[in-house]
């Protein structure tokens, strides 16, 4: 099966991980020991009616927008050269990983000290260090350690794709050594995105998953939300439990994680159905309980108000997934994350959220585009009817991250046109600087400086290269 089958749409994005809630909800509590949920004044039949009627209307949302971004942007294979400008954009963003996460060990360290620290991890009281963490904690410097969630499935699918060469496999042992303190220190979220963002690049690759290999990689995070479960909570389950098996504590952390959002958006969806609640019935050391029950104040507007967020967020995020490059395939992929979290929270508006669009999607867009600006003022001549300046950078730019990228409108007239008189992009781009690889499917190079005199031999020349690459290689469906 085709992985981008499977995690490759946003309403998969928005569907999939509140179908697993539900699953996890309806596990015995007595089965795993951890009776999170009480007595509850919701009124299931109102409830499931009115969550029933949030999420297909959002649902329905966000496959619209997903439509008007496939119109706009054509699928094509992604590009498998690594240029100089993606290492530049991962070796920044791997640096700027590092100082987050190491400011980040640092402010912990300062808190309880190194021996403090070591004893809480072994002891499995790690939740400590994040509050030692968020002491006074303010936005800067530490978000910065968000970034390995776009560090670590770069380098990784830089390796997968070029074979493992030398010099990623050190980057990519650093990222996902940055990313496992992370993980221990603040947030399991940042494996779980980790995981989600490296999937949702190599679907845009066009790899293929068997479902032993699904299965083995479930039970693979499994384990690993395991071992980080203890490391952070094992004495609340050993002594507030008498749950002494590690297995089992981790599990029901695990269940738990899962199935309170499921009634979380049941109590926010009997709320907004006119409900009078005085009791949730959830503990209240569980925090994030559905962006439903988040935003339940709202009644009805609820549905404006995450439609206009997930509409819009979709024809960015979904657009930028869908292109060629990996840096902004991997930048779309993190900013995308947002719906897998929309089960349990309301992730658009957070911080970590910003912190990869900033890096993820502004940074690569910015480097493109500064270097276009740099190359062409210093060959100082006119070209495609611009003298060298921003606006000729940043439509090269545009048309490099996406080369056929149109309007829906301009996207549906070439389709009416006939095929030999279909004109391709203005402008092709930047150079690709091939620094090896393995590849299935050879290349169009297109040279850095064109001899062409007029705007129409480019665009015909262009339209050839495209053709040509289009032969080798028919387009993905979707």
């Amino acid at each position: 099966m085709r992985l981008y089958a499977v995690v490759g749409k946003p309403v998969q994005w928005l569907l999939i991980p509140i179908g697993l809630s539900f699953a996890a909800y309806f596990v015995p509590q007595d089965w795993y020991g951890r009776r999170w949920l009480g007595a509850s004044d919701v009124d299931h039949g109102y409830a499931v009616l009115a969550l029933a009627v949030i999420y297909l209307v959002l649902a329905g949302i966000v496959v619209a927008a997903s439509a008007l971004a496939s119109a706009a942007v054509p699928l094509r294979p992604a590009i498998r050269q690594i240029d100089g400008l993606t290492t530049v954009w991962l070796v920044i963003v791997t640096a700027l990983a590092a100082v987050g996460t190491t400011a980040a060990v640092g402010k912990a360290i300062s808190e309880v000290g190194i021996s403090g620290a070591w004893a809480l991890i072994s002891g499995g009281l790690a939740n400590e260090l994040k509050h030692a963490l968020y002491e006074d904690y303010s936005a800067g410097v530490m978000s910065l350690r968000y970034l390995v969630v776009l560090a670590a499935p770069a380098s990784i699918a830089i390796g997968l794709i070029t074979r493992w060469r030398r010099p990623i496999i050190l980057l990519a042992a650093i990222n996902v050594g940055l990313m496992l303190v992370v993980a221990l220190l603040s947030s399991r979220l940042t494996l779980i995105a980790s995981v989600v963002v490296l999937m949702m690049t190599m679907a845009r690759y066009g790899s293929q998953i068997r479902v032993r290999q699904a299965v083995a990689g479930g039970v693979a995070l499994v384990v690993a939300l395991i071992v980080l479960s203890n490391t952070r909570n094992i004495n609340f389950y050993q002594e507030q439990l008498g749950v002494d098996s590690p297995v089992l504590a981790g599990l029901a952390d695990t269940l738990t994680y899962l199935a309170s959002p499921a009634h979380g958006s049941l109590v926010g969806a009997d709320y907004v159905a006119g409900g009078d609640l005085r009791r949730s019935g959830i503990d209240s050391s569980l925090t994030t309980n559905s962006a439903v029950m988040q935003s339940a104040g709202m009644r009805w507007w609820l549905l404006v108000y995450y439609g206009v967020i997930l509409g819009v967020n979709t024809l960015f995020f979904f657009s930028a997934y869908r292109s060629r490059r990996l840096e902004m395939i991997v930048g779309g992929a993190a900013a995308s994350y947002a719906f897998w979290e929309f089960w349990r929270i309301n992730l658009f508006y957070e911080g970590i959220h910003m912190v990869w669009i900033l890096f993820g999607i502004v940074l690569p867009f910015a480097l493109h585009l500064g270097h276009g600006w740099l190359r062409d003022s210093l060959q100082g001549k006119p070209a495609h009817g611009l003298k060298p300046g921003p606006a000729r950078a940043a439509i090269a730019t545009f048309h490099h991250f996406f080369p056929d990228g149109r309007s829906p409108a301009a996207s549906a007239r070439r389709r009416r046109m006939p095929r030999g008189t279909r004109p391709g992009p203005p402008f092709r781009g930047l150079p690709e600087f091939h620094t090896g690889g393995s590849t299935d499917v050879p290349m169009v190079d297109l040279p850095r400086r064109r001899p062409f005199g007029s705007v129409s031999e480019a665009i015909m020349a262009d339209r050839r290269a495209l053709e040509a690459a289009d032969r080798l290689r028919p387009p993905l469906q979707g």
